[in-house]
């Protein structure tokens, strides 16, 4: 990290330029230096911390360059740990970890469990460092777990390696695409779904298929098998293969038997590839016409995606019956869609269409029902609702009050562009 990356956000403002630069310098030159004591280290970076509360009233570049100083802490702790002053680095990889900072978390984690730069090893607490790392989603630090098994299997098991590799992929983090292609040593799970594929169970295949401790050519076997036995998942899987190959012919066959055989996405599948990747799903602002031959095949596979008791096909087909999309208003109805998907753990759209139920209802305490389900679904980050709670503390709704400073958070939460 070089000292210019500091004047240049000092420059972005001039009226407090002069006041900043001074100690945003010395703070570099001991961030970089690192000759002292930890103590005198931490206070200097106190010095900055003061300046930066002032500087930008906590903006983002300010945030910015606060972290920049957890970035050049880390790298002075890797510093000392190469000149052999291993106290020294421990306690500034330490400082830098604790705010955070993920590759001090990685680089403390490797230290304890390698003994590197001559640091006492300490496995376990380097695999509990390195767990914080992962949770909080940083591919490099699943991975690691990986390497950790492959040089010291009696620390982390094939279970957990293949696990962490698995979440490292799902990040699209390409060492572990690279690592799952080689087999690990075959794990607990792996073991018991063979076990359960030769005792004749159907719908092993399909996982077995999606083991990362077993070789491709095994993958590959027992997906074409479950593809065979009529596992939806796989025929659904079968179909998007397809559709990368622009087979959508080919994608369209595998989504309908998938469909068939009780895949609720499989319908949004077909949904896709027969409306060209432009699909309505009836959310406006156009009011889907029931006389529309386009609108009404994707009403039949919304229908039958609901049947299946997919989320989202229970969450659109209730929306139709709320505002009398494609059918009769039906609240009823569209309740019990709706309560069936929130059961079944949808907290997005469910209670969004629910609190507009209870808000359209004269019943006694239903403002307070449709408030909660609002603050539900706004919870998990729904700006509709967001905007409606916004509307509803503005004006008021029968027995909820007007609240004005209510009204401002939510206005607020939905983007501020609302207010």
């Amino acid at each position: 990290m070089k000292e210019d990356i500091f004047r240049a956000k000092l420059a972005a403002d001039q009226g407090l330029q002069d006041i900043f630069e001074s100690d945003a310098e010395t703070s570099y030159d001991y961030a970089h230096e690192l000759r002292g004591e930890i103590k005198e280290i931490k206070a200097r970076l106190k010095k900055l911390e003061a300046a930066y509360k002032v500087y930008h009233g906590f903006h983002m570049m300010g945030m910015d360059l606060w972290e920049n100083i957890h970035e050049a802490t880390y790298e002075a702790g890797i510093e000392e740990a190469e000149k052999g002053n291993k106290d020294i680095a421990v306690k500034l990889l330490k400082d830098s970890a604790s705010h955070d900072y993920v590759p001090a978390k990685i680089a403390l984690a490797k230290a304890y469990v390698y003994g590197e730069y001559g640091i006492k090893r300490n496995p376990e607490e380097g695999l509990s460092i390195l767990k914080e790392a992962a949770d909080e989603g940083d591919g490099e630090a699943c991975l690691l777990f990986t390497t950790i098994h492959d040089d010291y299997p009696e620390l982390v098991g094939p279970d957990v390696a293949l696990e962490m590799c698995q979440r490292a992929a799902a990040m699209n983090y390409g060492p572990a695409l690279e690592r799952l292609e080689k087999p690990f040593d075959m794990s607990e799970e792996t073991k018991k779904l063979l076990a359960r594929l030769a005792a004749g169970e159907k719908g092993v295949a399909f996982w077995l298929s999606t083991r990362g401790d077993l070789s491709n050519k095994d993958r590959k076997k027992y997906f074409l098998a479950s593809v065979e036995e009529g596992d939806p998942m796989a025929e659904l899987e079968m179909g998007y293969t397809l559709l990368r190959k622009k087979d959508k012919k080919g994608a369209k066959e595998y989504f309908q038997k998938a469909s068939d055989h009780g895949s609720g996405p499989a319908c949004f599948a077909l949904i896709d590839v027969i409306l060209g990747g432009k699909p309505h799903y009836y959310k406006g602002p156009e009011i889907p016409n029931p006389e529309d031959p386009v609108y009404q095949q994707e009403f039949k596979l919304i229908e039958r995606a609901a049947e299946i008791g997919d989320n989202r096909g229970l969450c659109i087909l209730g929306r139709s019956y709320v505002r009398g999309y494609m059918v009769e208003k039906d609240l009823k109805k569209a309740k019990k869609l709706l309560e069936k998907a929130l059961s079944q753990g949808e907290k997005d759209l469910a209670p969004q269409m629910l609190a507009e139920i209870y808000e359209q209802s004269k019943a006694e305490g239903s403002a307070s029902k449709a408030v909660e389900y609002y603050e539900l679904s706004a919870d998990h980050g729904n700006v509709a609702s967001m905007l409606a709670l916004k509307g509803i503390y503005e004006n008021g709704l029968r027995e909820v009050k007007k609240n004005s400073r209510k009204a401002m958070y939510y206005a607020l939460r939905s983007g501020g562009e609302h207010w």
